[in-house]
């Protein structure tokens, strides 16, 4: 992996907020200049090497919330990768984890590493858009079954990455947040859809974020912005209920209203002239997005996925709903 792009190094900005603070510097000690050290050269390490570090107690989880706090200051402003932050959030969980260590991790365990979600995923007391103004106020009570997951094996989650709106894009923008531009050079784009994830990883704000890919959506922004994107296969990563957006594909059957499924008459609202407007702007290169359920639990539940692409034109139309 490339060294990490973009930004002032901490221990020259450390260096001077503590010789502006004390007046000389004189007083900056060996000691402080060391730690900055430290913390500089922990931005340009690898998860494995920094996961490595907390399980031997070199560092603690806590410093580095600061440290990623610190950094996603110093380069947020040019490249707008992780919007949405939940610093406290991620110290509570923090606190809670080195109060409680397990004795046995079980392989994979992060020990309290800081991890930013694509903004996608719910995550349980932080805002989550999706990428979208229908969902821009929008708060989730509970965590998607990937985050909980992360989180049960020691990650804290420090923010959301953006991503276009619900993910349909190999660019990041959207009317939410705006444009994340690329950390080796912000005229250029970082790809998307996992574009805030990537930026993110080669600024060096975070170690670790996850994305989501059908059709490059992680491959491509890893790509241009020189991280390492993993793609599993569709439907390994776990989900679980899903709390959020679904989108609804309807197949019109007669132009007739009394001869059309009941859920195909639904009235116009703001969030259906929504996707029509989405659909409007990818046109043919968007994806069809269908509804699908699947067994959980031993009850079908509804989900949402990527359906081959089809026409996008004609006998089709899309509606915003929650699953019920």
């Amino acid at each position: 992996m490339p060294p990490r792009a973009g930004g002032p190094s901490c221990a020259r900005s450390k260096a001077d907020a503590l010789r502006a603070r004390r007046g000389r510097s004189g007083l900056y000690s060996a000691r402080e200049s060391r730690h900055s050290a430290v913390m500089d050269a922990l931005i340009r390490m690898t998860a494995r090497e920094v996961v490595a570090r907390l399980a031997k107690g070199e560092v603690s989880p806590l410093d580095l919330i600061d440290l990623a706090e610190k950094r996603i200051a110093e380069t947020d402003g040019a490249i707008n990768a992780l919007p949405t932050h939940c610093f406290e959030r991620a110290r509570a969980k923090a606190t809670a984890l080195m109060q409680k260590r397990p004795a046995s991790p079980p392989p994979g365990y992060l020990h309290g590493l800081p991890v930013a979600i694509k903004d996608l995923a719910e995550v349980a007391g932080v805002r989550t858009t999706f990428g979208s103004p229908i969902y821009a106020d929008h708060v989730p009570a509970r965590s998607d079954l990937q985050v909980e997951i992360l989180e049960a094996h020691g990650a804290t989650v420090v923010a959301k990455s953006n991503t276009p709106e619900f993910g349909a894009g190999a660019q990041t923008f959207n009317e939410v947040f705006g444009t994340t531009t690329n950390p080796w050079n912000t005229a250029l784009t970082p790809g998307g859809s996992s574009g805030g994830a990537a930026a993110a990883l080669a600024a060096g704000q975070v170690w670790l974020a996850s994305g989501s890919d059908l059709g490059g959506s992680l491959r491509i922004p890893a790509a241009f912005c020189g991280v390492v994107g993993l793609r599993p296969s569709p439907g390994r990563v776990a989900h679980g209920v899903q709390h959020g957006l679904v989108l609804v594909e309807h197949r019109t059957i007669a132009a007739d209203p009394d001869r059309q499924p009941p859920a195909v008459r639904a009235t116009r609202s703001a969030a259906d002239r929504r996707v029509e407007q989405v659909r409007a702007f990818c046109g043919k290169r968007v994806v069809r997005f269908a509804h699908h359920r699947r067994r959980v639990g031993g009850q079908v539940e509804p989900r949402h996925a990527l359906a081959d692409a089809g026409e996008q034109s004609g006998g089709h139309r899309f509606e915003l709903r929650r699953p019920g």
